[in-house]
């Protein structure tokens, strides 16, 4: 369970920390090894964050719910601008809350497919799990 949950964290933040990057890159932005540092560990608290609000599925949480970690995720990274000093203007600041929304938008679609192609791995297992019951029930 512990692993599984590692797991996913570890997913989420690698997503996260790959969208930003690509954005920082399409806005011309010169990165810097300690500014990536600096992305990887906002991106592991946006994704624990995400795993102490969220339980079980995102899709089945509530509008409501989903709105707060948008905001705590947006007032995480206001609090990353003061920590590591990025120098962020009230403009940037109104701009981190579109590119998170951009970001969990992409992501929950991105995750969505992982989790149906999960799905269909756990479905496919469970058919021959059966045809398997069928074919040594039957008699010869």
């Amino acid at each position: 369970m512990i692993v599984h949950k590692i797991n996913k964290i570890t997913q989420l933040t690698a997503m996260i920390f790959t969208g930003v990057v690509l954005i920082e890159l399409l806005t011309g932005k010169q990165l810097n090894n300690q500014f990536l540092y600096e992305i990887l560990l906002s991106a592991f608290g946006a994704a624990v964050i995400k795993r102490s609000l969220f339980q079980g599925i995102l899709f089945d949480s509530s509008f409501f719910k989903q709105a707060v970690y948008l905001i705590a995720v947006w007032v995480y990274c206001i609090l990353c601008n003061y920590l590591f000093n990025w120098g962020l203007t009230i403009e940037g600041i109104a701009s981190i809350l579109a590119i998170v929304i951009i970001l969990y938008i992409a992501i929950r679609l991105l995750t969505y497919q992982f989790d149906k192609a999960e799905v269909k791995k756990m479905n496919e297992r469970l058919e021959k799990k059966e045809d398997k019951k069928i074919h040594s029930k039957s008699p010869k």
